[in-house]
Parts: C-alpha cells; sequence; structure tokens
C-alpha cells in the first residue's frame, strides 16, 4: 500500500468567477501533487466551492437566480477554467452537495445531542462585507466597518 498525501485549498466563496488569486493558489497546489504523485505517494487533491452565504443570495437575486441557480452557474466557471490549466484535483467539492449537507446535519445533530448547542437570541450590528459582528466601540469614528465604511 501506498503512502497517502493529502493536500486542499481554500474552497472558494463562489459569489463570483474565478480570478488570478484563485488560479494562483490552485496552480500551486497542483505542482505539489503532481510532485508527491512522481514520489509514489498516493495523493488526494480537494479543491471546490463554498455555496452558502448572504453575499451569493445577494448575487443570486440581483441577477434574477436562486442561490442554487447562481452556484450551478459559477461552478461550471470553476471547473471550466480548472479543466483549462489542467488542474489536477481529485475531488472537486461543493458545500450545496448532499454529502456536505448529511455531513453537517450528523455533526449538528450531534453537538446537540450531547447539549452543546442552545437557541439564544442575539442582536448586534453586522456587516455582510464581513461576514461578521461588531461592538461599537469597533467601529470607525463615523460609526462604519473599519473595513468596508459602510454602515452596519
Amino acid at each position: 500500500m501506498r503512502d497517502k498525501f493529502y493536500i486542499t485549498t481554500a474552497i472558494d466563496y463562489s459569489n463570483a468567477p474565478p480570478h488570478l488569486g484563485h488560479a494562483y493558489e490552485k496552480i500551486s497546489a497542483d505542482a505539489i501533487a503532481r510532485h508527491f504523485r512522481q514520489r509514489g505517494k498516493d495523493v488526494i487533491f480537494l479543491t471546490g466551492l463554498d455555496e452558502h452565504g448572504s453575499k451569493i443570495e445577494k448575487t443570486a437575486f440581483e441577477k434574477g437566480l436562486t442561490p442554487e441557480e447562481h452556484c450551478n452557474q459559477i461552478a461550471n466557471y470553476y471547473l471550466e477554467t480548472w479543466k483549462k490549466l489542467n488542474i489536477s484535483y481529485d475531488i472537486f467539492y461543493r458545500t450545496h452537495s448532499d454529502i456536505h449537507i448529511k455531513s453537517v446535519q450528523k455533526i449538528f445533530n450531534t453537538l446537540k445531542e450531547k447539549g452543546d448547542l442552545y437557541i439564544k437570541e442575539y442582536q448586534g450590528l453586522y456587516c455582510s462585507g464581513c461576514e461578521s459582528f461588531y461592538l461599537e466601540k469597533d467601529l470607525d469614528e463615523n460609526g462604519f466597518c473599519p473595513n468596508h465604511k459602510r454602515k452596519t
């Protein structure tokens, strides 16, 4: 049995098509995966897309699409780009896939059964660009998100 070598990239946020930064990371990971394959390792190279979040929903609705329709279109852009660049990934993972949904549900239910999750209301200042909550003291002098300069 050959030694295994696992490599993964960030799963890209699917609110827009791939750009040079995405390609740089995939080409780098691909070079590493190919190196270890040449050395006789059993390589598993994973890449994919994060298909959840308010930015994706907003982008989809601006295009007149459902989030799922939008993500399917974007996934095709990524798959076509990696094919053109001859990226040798083994797994293209999508967070909207059945396997991901079932895995998250299993983790969630396990945590819930152990009493590690609870429901509580939270109200706060939220920046959709950062996908983060902020305390008032962390906003800029105008009360805006320090990164996006927008009202939270």
